[in-house]
């Protein structure tokens, strides 16, 4: 469905951000190419060591503020704020 997506609408797929709430999500996005990934989890279980690696979060709100981070760290190389 994600090739689909990028034949359809001609984006940039490691450029793209997949958020989901599910394990098949993320790894759905990281076989597509997407390397920024995020899950969103309300219990808040830990990415760690699990494979692909991936930003988990609670709700969506947090997931924009990874999003923006990412943003900053990308557009300004962590030296500039927006």
């Amino acid at each position: 469905m994600i090739l689909e997506a990028q034949i359809d609408f001609d984006f940039d797929l490691p450029k793209s951000v997949l958020i989901g709430d599910k394990m098949s999500d993320i790894q759905a996005g990281a076989a597509a190419g997407i390397k920024l990934c995020i899950r969103v989890d309300p219990d808040e279980s830990l990415a760690l060591d699990i494979d692909p690696p991936h930003q988990v979060v609670r709700n969506l709100e947090e997931a924009l503020s990874v999003l923006q981070s990412e943003c900053v760290a990308h557009c300004f190389g962590n030296h500039g704020v927006v």
